[in-house]
């Protein structure tokens, strides 16, 4: 048979992910993957004679572009920082997933209850965009019957992508402010919107969220931006005015795209303080505070601790770095050069000022290629007989960081893994020496909670730096009866 191909009926093409307020522009390819469930009928004497459905649902797997928002963080990383056992990762309201063809083509796929099953690396390296691969599940709808035509996903040959934008035709002089669009502004409740050109009420013009007062086909009221504070009129409506959804992905800005180098921190607080006096003596005894010029005040510095003295005035022997020799009181040190070495004496009265900053190894550092942390998500399905699978519940999330640091010696690393001494029996928890693990960019911060070092090994090559790939991860802790987060990534310094 002699086939004819017509390019024009041939099916291929990009697509967008949208979900909870985010679209989502993919670097590759986004996939769709069915997934149908079997099991064997068999016989002795034929073997395997059929197979039968036991479950299915679908797999969206993609990697965004790079483009950062607050929102886009929340949707990739939020839900499972604090998650327990036994939750369903789908929530309590059931949240679409739409993969919409765009470049002029008409198709869309709904998928009714989705939520994200395989969370993305996140990738702190200049040469790379922040967010890894990432992986959907959907499923029905919840109290949807598998049988139910779409219930597990609606297929639209007819749905061309745009953002919704219009005219605007009214605007209240009231509380809340209700706009009116000239046709149906296809809004949702929640979604980012600027307005512009509003004339008369010029309340009405900027970037809000869309609030659910007086909300239709139509109309529409407005919060302040991410706020639950209705915006007001101002004046009698004039004339004029437009509106753009703004979520974060309706607009291509290259600007939204953030590649930094970060600093690293591996503690969960840097000491540091003002020199309130020293005795000018050998040794030389210096007294913190934590204000300049306060009362004296405990340090938080340990025996062996590098730290960094500039400022006092009078007694100069005591500014530079130096490690702490003795600490007679919890206010009061004395320093050496060196580890372990000769004590520094005073060369002069101390007449005031100096701030001083531990120093240690791990209370900043720089590394090769960036950081890298992953999430192993270990979910388990819930079924029924009649409907297959309708749940998918959480049961576990490991995160570790990687990266290979720069400035630590052997000496370094064994002791943040306390693989030896006293404190280092079989048995013993590796959250013991965990710290809090930050790393911090241009706009861009992550930060695992009480990481445990994990691996650190030693190359002995001319290639290699000696102290290879690093690995922590994330322990659980309590605080107050409540769960503390695993980890946390911000577009914002991020604290504790």
């Amino acid at each position: 048979m002699n086939f004819v191909v017509n390019r024009t009926t041939v099916i291929a093409g990009p697509a967008i992910v949208t979900f909870q307020k985010v679209s989502f522009w993919v670097n590759n390819s986004i996939k769709v993957t069915p997934r149908l469930s079997t099991f064997p009928v068999k016989s002795t004497a034929l073997g395997t004679i059929d197979l039968r459905r036991k479950d299915i649902w679908f797999e969206i797997d993609f990697q965004p572009d790079g483009r950062i928002s607050p929102l886009l963080l929340a949707v990739c990383y939020g839900a499972y920082s604090t998650m327990l056992p036994g939750q369903s990762i789908f929530g309590s309201t059931d949240s679409p997933l739409v993969v919409q063809t765009i470049n002029n083509q008409t198709t869309s796929l709904t998928f009714p209850c989705a939520a994200i099953s395989k969370i993305p690396p996140f990738m702190g390296d200049p040469a790379k965009t922040a967010i890894g691969a990432l992986q959907f599940t959907a499923i029905r709808g919840s109290g949807q019957s598998i049988v139910v035509p779409n219930s597990s996903v609606t297929i639209n040959t007819a749905s061309a992508y745009a953002v919704p934008a219009g005219t605007i035709t009214g605007a209240t002089n009231a509380n809340p402010l209700v706009l009116t669009t000239a046709a149906p502004h296809g809004l949702s409740i929640g979604d980012t919107v600027t307005n512009s050109g509003v004339l008369g009420n010029t309340n009405a013009n900027g970037t809000f969220t869309v609030a659910p007062t007086g909300f239709g086909a139509s109309t529409f009221s407005l919060y302040q931006l991410n706020t639950t504070t209705p915006i007001a009129g101002n004046a009698a409506y004039t004339g004029g005015g437009a509106f753009v959804r703004a979520n974060p992905g309706d607009a291509l800005n290259n600007s939204d795209i953030i590649t930094t180098p970060f600093n690293s921190q591996w503690a969960t607080t840097v000491p540091s303080g003002f020199v309130l006096g020293d005795t000018d003596a050998n040794p030389d005894v210096l007294t913190n505070s934590a204000t300049l010029g306060g009362a004296a005040a405990p340090h938080g510095l340990n025996v062996g601790d590098k730290h960094v003295i500039s400022g006092a005035v009078g007694d100069n022997a005591i500014n530079g770095t130096f490690f702490v020799l003795t600490t007679p009181t919890p206010s009061t040190w004395t320093i050496s050069a060196t580890p372990g070495g000769a004590a520094v004496a005073g060369a002069g009265a101390y007449t005031g000022g100096g701030t001083w900053t531990r120093a240690n190894v791990w209370d900043a550092f720089d590394s090769e290629d960036g950081f890298q942390l992953d999430f192993q998500l270990q979910t388990k399905p819930r079924r029924s007989s009649s409907n297959g699978i309708y749940d998918f519940i959480f049961q576990d999330l490991v995160v570790t960081a990687t990266l290979k640091g720069i400035g630590m010696a052997e000496s370094d690393v064994i002791a943040a893994m306390n693989i030896q001494g006293a404190s280092a029996g079989i048995g013993g928890s590796v959250a013991a020496n965990a710290q809090n693990l930050s790393f911090a960019g241009a706009g861009l911060y992550a930060k695992v909670y009480q990481a445990g070092l994990l691996e650190g090994p030693f190359n002995f090559d001319a290639d290699n730096l000696r102290i290879g790939q690093l690995k922590w991860q994330a322990t659980r802790a309590m605080a107050n009866n409540a769960l503390l987060p695993l980890f946390k990534v911000s577009t914002a310094p991020i604290t504790p």
